[in-house]
């Protein structure tokens, strides 16, 4: 019996969401949540990590989570306006496969090239203290909120204000 021609990356599966994953050079994805995890690459280091609400790319490859690079973690806090990871959720983004001028990783790489925040869950802002903050959050969400929420956040934002 003849063995089937196998790419070896067939066999040597990252857990990692990679340029090799995408057929096509762009795909839309939703982050539902950025944390910090322990990543097994050529030596094992904390990473920041985006997982998907999405299951499969459009070429049927399974969605997995993606490290998030510094431009990438720069982006999407440019982005949304927010400076902590742990209320990057909710977010349509746009991820391209770039040619890696350093080639470190490869020839090519993955690159968030849009961001866009999708709902919200008010108690992401009235949980903040710091009024620049939730102030910026509240803006980012201005034109998806209920009157009520509006009024929710104008109370919390007068009472952190400083």
């Amino acid at each position: 019996m003849e063995e089937q021609y196998k790419h070896w990356r067939d066999i040597q599966e990252s857990a990692w969401l990679a340029s090799w994953d995408f057929q096509k050079s762009t795909e839309q994805l939703t982050i539902t949540e950025v944390k910090n995890e322990i990543a097994k690459l050529q030596k094992t280091q904390m990473k920041v990590v985006a997982h998907f609400k999405e299951k499969t790319l459009s070429c049927g490859t399974l969605v997995k989570p993606m490290i998030l690079n510094n431009t990438n973690l720069k982006f999407l806090q440019e982005q949304t306006g927010l400076r902590h990871q742990n209320l990057w959720k909710n977010i349509k983004v746009e991820i391209s496969v770039v040619d890696n001028p350093s080639k470190i990783g490869g020839k090519k790489k993955l690159v968030i090239t849009k961001a866009e925040l999708q709902k919200f869950d008010l108690k992401d802002i009235t949980s903040l203290t710091d009024y620049d903050e939730a102030k910026k959050l509240a803006s980012n969400f201005a034109n998806i909120m209920s009157p009520d929420e509006i009024e929710t956040v104008k109370a919390h934002l007068e009472s952190i204000k400083k």
